[in-house]
């Protein structure tokens, strides 16, 4: 069976497996990666994403985001200003697809920020 096939929540599950560096839990069917595919595999996990580096605000913010939250309570945690949180937020959205805002953008419906940024995938710009 494809990963693809096992729906959003099997991509997902792949997601955490490459990110954690756990790749014997991408196995298909039972059957472990060739050797040609480990190769391959220990390439990419040896790469670095370059659609993961955010500003450091947004790193900053990153670390406290988790669904549900406001804008206002992120603001409360990080001591950042509203807009300045409200900045973060919108980077990791809209230029990187890690979050959703609701319509009015005050509170985070869904992230995926947590994931990248516990596993040390999400980075952040020094330039």
């Amino acid at each position: 069976m494809c990963i693809r096939d096992r729906g959003r929540q099997g991509v997902k599950n792949a997601e955490k497996a490459i990110f954690s560096q756990n790749i014997k839990q991408l196995s298909v069917d039972g059957v472990p990666p060739s050797q040609d595919m480990q190769d391959r595999l220990d390439f990419l996990l040896n790469s670095f994403p370059r659609y993961s580096v955010v500003s450091p605000l947004a790193f900053y913010i990153a670390k406290f985001v988790r669904p549900g939250m406001s804008v206002r309570e992120l603001a409360a945690l990080t001591r950042c200003s509203y807009d300045d949180v409200m900045k973060g937020l919108t980077e990791l959205a809209d230029d990187y697809s890690l979050l959703s805002l609701r319509k009015d953008g005050s509170v985070v419906i869904w992230s995926d920020v947590e994931l990248y940024y516990r596993t040390d995938v999400l980075r952040y710009r020094v330039s």
